[in-house]
């Protein structure tokens, strides 16, 4: 049954708190600089051939 949820505690370790809080900084962001949330996203996106370094090299 892999299909439905589970029903069990799930320890995220931090993990969705994290995410929830870098989603609400990138739209703060977006309405800081009058721009859709959607294109502040993409352009912090990694890329193949360029934006592809991160900040551990």
């Amino acid at each position: 049954m892999t299909n439905t949820q589970s029903n069990t505690a799930f320890r995220g370790f931090g993990g969705p708190q994290g995410t929830f809080a870098i989603e609400y900084i990138m739209d703060n962001v977006a309405r800081s600089v009058g721009h859709d949330s959607l294109d502040v996203r993409r352009a912090n996106l990694y890329g193949k051939t360029e934006n592809n370094k991160t900040p551990y090299g």
